[in-house]
């Protein structure tokens, strides 16, 4: 396998197909989002002491801003001393249900957008064809891009429950010497950290593995229509067959992520000073023009820092998906060429 001609190709396809940005744009936005939604809860018990908030904003001084923040605070813990605690929980069941909700949006786009980028690269491969956006969406809303999410289910909570007991069982010489009495319990400890860390070690090893295999599932799945569990033998069967070639691709790419992340770098500081710039720079302006703080103004505020930071830097990590798709795409396709040539050999070496 060609490793260098992989590389210099799936770089020559990132930026010759500029329909793929879209893709990849959406794949990090998607991608980014899914993984976060958590901790939104345990607010409901908490209560604010107006002397404690005053007390907080002493460094702002007697100034039209500081009175502005401790009425704001006062007026949040107001809510909180006045409003029942089933409205409350209400507010916060509504809150997790429409992240649940965009959870789901973002999980069917992304698996689409994966389905269609994978499709469209190959397509360019085997025939030079580019196709447009609109294109790359419909052979993205197929059984291929649902059987992705399947195929990630069926493997992701096993996975899961398995690294639970793992870990549980590396904490059980803790509570074994807890419960036993106070010299067995530093040998528990000693014994629990041990495990620990070994367990973290296979956990990691394990992921990565399963991490490559997945990935292989996936371009089955997309490439040959095969179902889930075909898709997921597949998968293995290639990683087993040419391991060492995924280990060396694999190794190459972290190089390069590792790479481009240290490039990036700059770039992400520049993006965080205009998004900085820009909505401090409004909020100090309609604070100046109002002399007013609301919390609807504080909110409008953060959305628009965040907005700035989201779009730039999911534009550069599309970049970044997109090229990394591209390489697996190409090493995958490198191994069915492999294995169609094994298969004639095969068939020639008996009648010789």
């Amino acid at each position: 396998m060609d490793y260098g001609k992989i590389i210099k190709r799936a770089w020559h396809i990132l930026w010759h197909y500029p329909a793929l940005w879209l893709f990849g744009f959406f794949l990090a936005l998607a991608g980014g989002s899914s993984g976060g939604g958590g901790g939104s809860g345990g607010g409901g018990s908490a209560q604010f002491d107006p002397s404690d908030t005053q007390n907080g904003f002493d460094f702002l001084g007697d100034t039209a801003f500081g009175r502005q923040a401790e009425q704001l605070l006062q007026q949040v813990n107001h809510f909180f001393d006045t409003t029942a605690p089933g409205t409350i929980i209400a507010y916060v069941i509504g809150i997790v249900a429409i992240l649940f909700l965009i959870g789901i949006v973002f999980a069917v786009l992304y698996y689409v957008c994966y389905t269609a980028a994978v499709r469209m690269v190959d397509r360019y491969e085997e025939s030079g064809e580019k196709v447009r956006v609109r294109q790359g969406f419909r052979w993205g809303w197929s059984r291929s891009a649902f059987r992705l999410w399947l195929i990630d289910l069926v493997v992701t909570i096993p996975v899961i429950v398995g690294v639970l007991v793992l870990f549980g069982c590396a904490a059980l010489p803790i509570l074994l010497g807890i419960a036993a009495g106070e010299n067995i319990a530093a040998a528990g400890v000693v014994a629990g950290i041990i495990l620990f860390f070994l367990v973290l070690f296979i956990t990691i090893i394990l992921g990565l593995i399963i991490r490559v295999w997945l990935q292989y599932a996936h371009l089955v799945t997309i490439l040959q229509q095969k179902g889930v569990f075909a898709s997921l033998r597949e998968g293995w069967q290639i990683l087993r067959s040419y391991w060492k070639d995924t280990l060396l691709v694999w190794l190459i790419t972290v190089g390069l992520q590792i790479a481009i992340g240290i490039v990036l770098i700059p770039v992400i500081v520049v993006i965080l000073g205009l998004a900085v710039v820009i909505s401090g720079g409004l909020g100090f302006l309609i604070y100046s023009a109002s002399a007013t703080l609301s919390i609807p103004m504080i909110v409008g505020i953060v959305f628009l820092f965040i907005l700035l930071m989201a779009i730039p830097l999911s534009f550069v990590s599309g970049l970044s998906e997109i090229y990394f798709l591209n390489v697996w795409t190409l090493v995958y396709r490198e191994t069915q060429v492999k294995q169609i040539l094994k298969e004639v050999d095969s068939s020639i070496l008996p009648q010789n």
